[in-house]
């Protein structure tokens, strides 16, 4: 499988990432056009887009800290979802970046979809942290929202997890502040 970054909208495959990204994520759970392109003229912000015999698998939007990298959203073409390329395409990027913890977070466990996706980040050595976790909204209209915040190595501690949210308020998704 072959990788390739996203650095402007004029990227090879920027198209097809921002078609799955559309379609993947709900509406308070994904930026728009605009707001994508902005975020990636911020040198942490990066977009990993993975294709295989030229046909595009999926894609990682993540941010790149001293002690952390935060996985903002990570998914896969409708017709790639099945024969381990997700777990290829997490198990590269913990890989790559395997000095540091990574960070991201999932829809809370209501169903069996998302309990699925829960074992998915499990089995890959994610582990659930007990904190809770508000993602900020993506729109200046919508108010945060509750997510499972998974890590890799540990459970973050309140420190760190204090830092962790001061950069989704203050540098990710910069719509709201809260207290």
């Amino acid at each position: 499988m072959d990788i390739f970054r996203i650095e402007n909208r004029d990227s090879e495959w920027f198209n097809e990432m921002w078609e799955v990204y559309s379609y993947s994520f709900p509406e308070h759970e994904k930026r728009s056009l605009e707001n994508q392109l902005e975020m990636l003229s911020n040198k942490k912000c990066k977009i990993d887009v993975y294709v295989d015999n030229d046909e595009f698998v999926g894609f990682v939007i993540f941010w790149i800290y001293p002690r952390y990298i935060y996985i903002e959203h990570f998914a896969l073409s409708t017709n790639m979802r099945q024969g381990g390329r997700g777990s290829f395409i997490l198990s590269d990027i913990i890989w790559r970046y395997r000095a540091l913890p990574i960070v991201l977070d999932i829809d809370p466990v209501v169903d069996e979809i998302s309990q699925r996706r829960l074992n998915f980040y499990l089995k890959l050595g994610f582990i659930q942290n007990s904190h809770k976790h508000l993602c900020p909204p993506y729109s200046a209209d919508a108010e945060p929202f509750e997510l499972l915040l998974l890590t890799t190595k540990k459970e973050l501690t309140e420190a760190q997890y204090a830092v962790v949210k001061e950069s989704l308020y203050n540098e990710i998704i910069t719509f709201k502040s809260i207290d």
